[in-house]
């Protein structure tokens, strides 16, 4: 009986589902939420940009000193 109850749940939450897939309406993105993905990446990738010019020589030499000891390692 077990058997028989966990294959009814199956084929029921198989065939919910794909119901539910095809009664799906198509996705519709309003244009101003384009416009404002936009101007959120925008601002995202000025502001890493801005971080990573501020901090550049500290990033220097430590990709430097990373360099060095992965050299030091292999002789």
């Amino acid at each position: 009986m077990p058997r028989f109850v966990f294959a009814v749940t199956i084929c029921i939450s198989l065939w919910g589902g794909a119901t539910a897939v095809s009664a799906a309406t198509p996705a519709y993105v309003d244009p101003t939420t384009g416009g404002i993905l936009f101007q959120a990446l925008a601002v995202a990738f000025t502001f890493l940009s801005g971080i990573i010019y501020f901090f550049s020589s500290q990033i220097k030499r430590g990709v430097a000193r990373l360099w060095r000891l992965w050299r030091e390692r292999g002789e």
